[in-house]
């Protein structure tokens, strides 16, 4: 009850904000309904004007309907220039991501400045940053990769005036950002085999401040020979050195990328921190409770930077046991993100982000230039493998059962195309990893007999990620949805539209049914829950029925029927059938049948309850595991896995 409270507290709060913003704002825009604001913080001691700020936001359903576009504006009523360049719609028609980017006419030395974003009508706007207004510049941009003896180049400007394979990622009058990229040459002009480079290149109108995303890949998939490689890397801007990085073995499938300014002006000096409320109200993040204030050692005790190949916090080993902060339904840095807005984490998010690109799960399909498809490779598969067999191996080993979420929030308040690659690229990974009958080829499902119970919900929660947040315009967009429902249509079947299904809400676990345990992990049955109220609250209606489902397991825990002590809800392994391919009829059995007298007739919320409890634990074995544990905090499993808030938002 108290966090259906904190729940239409802060909606609450949601909903009258508009209204007194607008009241106290007054007009400015004709027909404007104020939205949301965020807060631009400088970074340094003087003075700034025309500050470009270039960040993702995402809205609430309904918010801006079609038709409709994004305006920014001052306190004081003076209307800021907003490029909005939509990328995401919900259902309803209306703006769900965008990469919006703002000038702000001043920033005064070390202050902040509220820029209040309305919905409101389109108004026409200015021609557009083209490509032929940087290359009337010197800009220029080049990677030198040198192997062996051999230096590998690639020019960004020959790339943008060949004019061929150019993606347009912005594109309006304030600023314009082009994709280029490719197999890195020798001077011959032979293509290496596995390395290729891709420039996302930012122009901002006036050519004064020009942004280049540097992304270094090792990924092709289909490629024979593929393995580590080591070289020395340099890059180049405007002809000056601007970052070297000698013996780098870059490991296969792996990927890394770095950032620079060219321009008179360089990098804007700012912060954008979002709304926290309102990016929570949109669902497209948890809803944390209200009132939450980290320490300051909690807000900078994490990697804001990565070299390439370094991984951040991220583990070097995902499947190691013990409590790990990446293991939740968002990492700890990013939950701290969320409530905070601080950007000591805000950097560490992005950092960790990035971190993601050392792992070899990057599969890119030379022929299309996108993560490789299992619509059109639907026998590929890592188990086993019928991938081209690799030389080296990466010391960062990666799973799906520990996995946190690593690019899509970063991707969410930023807007950059690396990060929204990175997420498609696990979320493709996790599918591409399992045998392909089991999967059943392309459709890429993930089964409980073949997978872990805790693997299947963050792969779940990935994939709901990356279909939700993938661009309409994309070429993979529907390609996630796709296997996102193919997924959700195996379960709905499996149980909820199954009248032989458990009546406990208990999804099968590969543990029990392979090695015939009688013990079911429920703090993996928590994360499946959770990660199916996510889905729900991303707006996919087919996660409705196994969300239901589910949530008779998680409430039932907690004695929602009467039958079961909600002091046994943290246990560690349950005892939920006589035997290992069969369920208790309902949590009365199950509690009166696995549990002795002695547990059993104590009053549920006493002293004697914990007391019995931890008597009782203390000498029973749990097969194939040691001893049965019960009274773990939180949830948490073997892993140390965090128990998240709930399935839903009422």
């Amino acid at each position: 009850m108290s966090c259906m409270g904190i729940v239409l507290k802060g909606a609450r709060f949601v909903v009258l904000l508009p209204a007194l913003l607008a009241s106290l704002l007054g007009g400015g825009v004709a027909g404007a309904a104020v939205l949301t604001n965020v807060q631009v913080l400088s970074q340094q001691g003087t003075d700034q004007a025309n500050v470009p700020l270039t960040f993702g936001q995402v809205f609430r359903e309904g918010d801006v309907p079609a038709g409709r576009t994004v305006v920014a504006k001052l306190p004081d009523n003076t209307v800021i220039p907003l490029q909005v360049d939509a990328k995401a719609t919900h259902g309803d028609g209306s703006l769900r991501h965008a990469v919006l980017t703002a000038v702000l006419p001043t920033l005064p030395a070390n202050g902040t400045r509220t820029v209040v974003l309305s919905s409101a009508a389109p108004a026409p706007g200015g021609a557009a940053v083209q490509v032929a207004d940087l290359l009337a510049t010197s800009f220029d941009a080049v990677v030198s990769l040198n192997v062996g003896g051999t230096a590998y180049e690639l020019s960004a400007r020959q790339l943008l005036q060949a004019g061929s394979g150019i993606r347009n990622w912005l594109q309006g009058a304030q600023v314009s950002e082009w994709i280029v990229g490719g197999p890195v040459k020798d001077a011959a002009g032979n293509a290496h085999p596995h390395l290729a480079a891709y420039f996302h290149v930012r122009a901002y109108a006036g050519m004064e401040r020009v942004r280049v995303d540097l992304v270094v890949e090792n990924n092709w998939t289909l490629v024979t020979g593929p393995g580590n490689i080591t070289y020395d890397a340099s890059v180049t801007i405007g002809g000056a050195t601007v970052y070297t990085k000698p013996a780098l073995t870059h490991y296969h499938h792996a990927r890394w990328h770095k950032r620079f300014w060219w321009g008179a002006k360089g990098a804007p000096a700012a912060y954008v921190a979002l709304d926290k409320t309102y990016l929570q109200e949109t669902k497209a993040v948890p809803k944390y409770m209200d009132g939450l204030s980290p320490s300051a050692t909690a807000l900078s005790s994490w990697t804001r930077s990565v070299e390439p190949m370094g991984n951040g916090d991220l583990r070097n080993y995902f499947p190691g046991p013990g409590s790990d902060p990446q293991i939740a339904p968002l990492p700890r840095w990013t939950a701290l993100y969320l409530i905070s807005m601080d950007q000591q984490v805000y950097d560490a998010v992005l950092a960790n982000g990035s971190g993601g690109g050392a792992y070899s799960i990057h599969y890119r399909d030379k022929g299309t230039g996108l993560p490789v498809s299992l619509a059109d490779h639907p026998n590929i598969s890592e188990n086993p493998s019928n991938l081209p067999a690799t030389s080296g191996s990466n010391p960062l080993s990666h799973d799906e059962a520990h996995q946190p979420s690593i690019a899509y929030v970063p991707y969410l308040v930023t807007g950059d195309y690396f990060y929204l690659e990175e997420l498609q690229f696990w979320a493709n990974y996790n599918m591409l990893q399992t045998n392909a009958v089991k999967r059943e080829g392309a459709k890429g499902i993930w089964k409980e007999f073949d997978n872990q119970l805790r693997a299947i919900a963050w792969s779940m929660r990935t994939l709901g990620e990356v279909a939700y947040i993938t661009p309409d315009s994309h070429p993979l967009k529907q390609y996630f949805v796709d296997r996102l429902n193919f997924n959700l249509s195996y379960f709905n079947n499996k149980y909820p539209n199954n009248p032989a299904a458990n009546k406990l809400g208990a999804i099968d676990d590969w543990d029990r049914l392979n090695d015939g345990l009688l013990n079911y992990p429920p703090w993996m049955m928590h994360f499946f829950a959770w990660s199916m109220g996510h889905l729900v609250e991303l707006g996919f209606a087919n996660a409705v029925p196994i969300r239901d489902w589910t949530a008779q397991f998680v409430t039932g825990e907690m004695g929602g029927d009467g039958g079961f002590c909600y002091q046994l809800a943290s246990n560690n392994r349950y005892l939920i059938g006589p035997t290992s391919s069969s369920y208790y009829a309902s949590f009365l059995e199950w509690y009166q049948s696995a549990l002795p007298a002695s547990v059993t007739s104590q009053a549920c919320g006493s002293q004697a309850m914990a007391d019995a409890i931890t008597a009782y634990t203390a000498g029973v074995p749990r097969p194939g595991q040691g001893r049965l544990q019960l009274g773990a905090i939180a949830g948490g499993g073997p892993g140390g896995e965090h128990l998240p808030r709930g399935i839903g938002r009422g």
